[in-house]
């Protein structure tokens, strides 16, 4: 297993996103699962494929629950438009429209459900750390920040604070 994560989903589920590479093929393809487990760890959804609309050329993936129950898968995709996309799924794992693109040009980053509605995800490419909101149907909210001062950040979180805004 390449990566691994999980969020816990409104309902109290817990949503686990898994992403590998497999040679069985002889070429290398990129393959991501979703199982769904219940508070007590049973599972609820088996593991099931995601079907993003990538291929081997992506890579670090993220997951965070939404405060409506949903979900969001993100990944970097380094083919056609390269950057951060993202991927909205029901509490069941079924896929909610098509994939978007939420960041060009970075790769390594981190998402997070904000409390009142949407998601946040955040890069540092060496250049600064960026950041995007997105509404929690995929559309982008307002422009994209950068924070010059922590472009060394190769490790970054972001937080809402207690009256909503971003720390």
């Amino acid at each position: 297993m390449d990566d691994i994560h999980s969020a816990v989903l409104k309902n109290g589920k817990i949503v686990t996103v898994a992403s590998y590479t497999s040679s069985a093929s002889g070429s290398s393809e990129f393959l991501a699962a979703v199982t769904i487990s219940s508070r007590d760890g049973e599972r609820v959804i088996k593991s099931q494929s995601l079907d993003l609309g990538f291929d081997s050329n992506a890579d670090y993936m993220g997951v965070a629950a939404l405060s409506n129950g949903r979900f969001v898968v993100t990944y970097a995709n380094s083919s056609g438009h390269p950057g951060i996309m993202g991927q909205i799924f029901n509490a069941k794992g079924k896929a909610i429209g098509d994939a978007f693109q939420i960041m060009a040009g970075a790769d390594i980053h981190e998402v997070h459900g904000l409390p009142k509605g949407g998601f946040v995800v955040i890069a540092a490419d060496g250049a600064a750390a960026r950041l995007q909101r997105v509404h929690d149907n995929g559309d982008l909210w307002g422009g994209e920040v950068s924070v010059p001062e922590l472009g060394r950040a190769y490790d970054t979180d972001i937080y809402e604070g207690l009256k909503g805004g971003l720390v």
